[in-house]
């Protein structure tokens, strides 16, 4: 859920709550915390899916040179 909020002095307002997101959360140990907010109110969001419980994962080192190589 989310809202506007309004901080014009005197008084903060509130505007009417809306739904972000019907998304099922994944909490778990490892991602206490399936969100994160940036600066500029854009947020990030872990989705849970059926294929959630893979534990496969690509890491790819020195990817910058191999892009110079690719792209002069």
């Amino acid at each position: 859920m989310a809202s506007e909020v309004s901080a014009a002095q005197p008084e903060i307002r509130f505007r009417e709550p809306h739904m972000l997101s019907t998304a099922a959360s994944s909490v778990s140990r490892k991602f206490p915390r399936t969100y994160d907010v940036a600066a500029d109110g854009r947020f990030l969001m872990i989705e849970q899916t059926a294929s959630y419980s893979s534990q496969r994962l690509a890491v790819v080192l020195n990817w910058l040179d191999e892009l110079k190589q690719r792209v002069p």
